[in-house]
């Protein structure tokens, strides 16, 4: 059975906060390293795409932090997929200690786009490889949709700039927390343990975007909002 790759990763001293907290955007960013180094091996990476005039998205990730590791501390982190379908494919992350001690795991939803009309592309045609995937699942059930909320004035209003931009020339998905970690009140007792991010638009470069921050039952929902009004992403977390 196909178990994915496994490697280690020595943290750094910018994947933590000033509080000491490993920041999502850092998870996301060793996950998405993951992801493209596994996907190249299975014929299916972004250059392997993108002479076929497709690029991967991903539509939703959720992640949870079992336990804060230490700066410069070594982990090992695993990623493997789940059986494409038509609309393109999950994959789960695991990373521990040393010991085996689970520090935090994900999961996340991909699908294939034209890259020029940004069409859904059957992902189960674009993939010839083995078929044999592990079926292991870091969260139950399937992920629901975060919900939209309304809100009367924007917590922040940013514009992104070139280094917040990846190869496929639009808003990297793992700089989303970035921003959203700024509309925050952060203080030192508040260590984000469980976020999901459901990203509906592409963000551009240049494009400014409004930041809405809501509290309710189910937890923090943070959304972005363009000048329109749309929803470019909605993330639902909690401490």
């Amino acid at each position: 059975m196909h178990h994915g790759i496994t490697e280690t990763y020595k943290l750094r001293l910018t994947d933590f906060n000033c509080y000491g907290h490993i920041t999502p955007t850092a998870l996301l960013d060793i996950f998405q390293d993951m992801a493209t180094q596994h996907a190249a091996l299975l014929g299916i990476g972004l250059n392997d795409l993108r002479q076929k005039g497709y690029i991967w998205a991903v539509v939703r990730q959720k992640v949870e932090v079992l336990q804060n590791p230490a700066i410069h501390q070594r982990v090992q982190v695993r990623t493997w997929p789940h059986t494409l379908n038509r609309m393109g494919l999950k994959r789960d992350y695991e990373m521990t200690a040393e010991d085996g001690t689970v520090i935090a795991k994900g999961t996340s939803e991909w699908v294939v786009l034209d890259a020029e009309n940004k069409q859904f592309v059957n992902a189960a045609d674009v993939y010839t490889g083995p078929t044999d995937f592990c079926e292991d699942r870091m969260f139950e059930g399937r992920l629901r949709k975060v919900k939209d909320f309304e809100s009367e004035k924007p917590r922040l209003v940013l514009v992104p700039q070139f280094t917040d931009m990846d190869s496929n020339m639009h808003v990297n998905n793992a700089r989303y927390f970035n921003f959203i970690a700024n509309a925050l009140e952060n203080t030192p007792d508040k260590q984000i343990r469980w976020f999901q991010i459901d990203y509906r638009k592409e963000l551009m470069v240049g494009q400014p975007a409004s930041l809405n921050v809501m509290e309710d039952e189910l937890g923090t929902h943070v959304n972005g909002l363009d000048p329109e009004g749309n929803v470019i992403f909605n993330c639902l977390l909690g401490y």
